[in-house]
């Protein structure tokens, strides 16, 4: 056997350390910060193919370019090219958050952190979400339907309450797809197979009760509150400025589109910001509930034995 623990071995080395909420929204910031300055030159591409994809739709207007003689094949085309830039992009932020919340140094290139095989795996796990929480929700929305049509001939009365069957009915597909929320970051931030990424997000997010306030799913539910309002505050103000704009039809057609891309490129960065956020939510899963950091403290200890 290792004699792991010695009289040099502090306590508090091999003790777990699950983060608060608040802590690991703070700690965030200073990841983005760093992520930020590793991926400078990809992130100025990708912002400005975003940007231009923003501001194309407005270019007859300003007489940049004429879209009469586009195709709707072209128009698919550059569709399905941004969709595919802006997974890559995300799948390069996961891998280089999950170095970061685990206080590793990132590597000298970036082409290690993306490959075909993990892009095929997250569009692969990514659908078959989608599919089973589809199937699920029409599995049990046909039989509600069917119960909320024979209640109003009977009865048109009771229709009202009977209504209400039909959000009842889809807790089966939000409990599935709540469940497997953090698969996409199992899968690319441990390199696990689809069938393991979707049973370890299971595992994780069903720990404790559902309704208690330190359970993964409030936390991960007060998580998206904040991601949802700071969304608002930040990109929804410049969206907002060039909406009122448009309705206010004043000739400042340039305004309008400085305004939509600088919101486009603070959701960028926001984006960023909430792949950090929930990938540092994944490991501090792991932390509670697997021990991690502990068998990671273990490891130096007997790697230095």
């Amino acid at each position: 056997m290792h004699d792991y623990f010695t009289a040099e071995t502090p306590l508090a080395a091999a003790s777990l350390q699950p983060m608060k909420v608040v802590t690991i929204l703070d700690r965030g910031f200073g990841i983005l910060k760093q992520v930020i300055g590793r991926v400078k030159f990809l992130l100025f591409i990708y912002a400005a193919v975003t940007v231009t994809l923003v501001i194309e739709p407005h270019g007859q207007e300003m007489g940049i370019h004429d879209h009469s003689g586009s195709s709707v094949l072209s128009q698919a085309l550059i569709v399905f090219t941004s969709g595919t830039l802006a997974l890559c992009f995300k799948i390069i932020i996961t891998r280089l958050a999950a170095l970061a919340w685990q206080s590793k140094s990132f590597p000298e290139s970036l082409k290690q952190e993306i490959s075909i095989g993990i892009f095929i795996k997250v569009v692969a796990l990514s659908t078959w979400i989608i599919m089973v929480t589809i199937v699920l929700a029409a599995i049990s929305f046909v039989p509600a339907i069917l119960i909320v049509s024979l209640v109003s001939a009977v009865d048109s009365d009771i229709k009202l309450f009977s209504i209400l069957l039909l959000p009842i009915a889809a807790i089966p597909a939000i409990i599935y797809f709540v469940n497997r929320v953090l698969a996409y970051y199992a899968l690319v931030a441990d390199d696990l197979s689809i069938s393991e990424a979707l049973k370890k997000s299971k595992f994780l997010m069903t720990r404790g009760s559902w309704y208690k306030l330190s359970s993964p799913v409030m936390r991960i539910s007060g998580l998206y509150i904040v991601i949802i309002i700071i969304s608002f505050i930040t990109g929804g103000v410049f969206g907002a400025g060039a909406l009122l704009s448009v309705l206010w039809k004043t000739s400042m057609t340039a305004s309008v589109i400085i305004l939509l891309a600088i919101g486009q490129v603070i959701n960028i960065i926001f984006q960023m910001y909430s792949v950090i956020v929930l990938t540092g939510f994944y490991y501090d899963l792991r932390a509670r509930y697997e021990g991690m950091d502990l068998l990671e403290t273990l490891s130096r200890i007997e790697a230095k034995a």
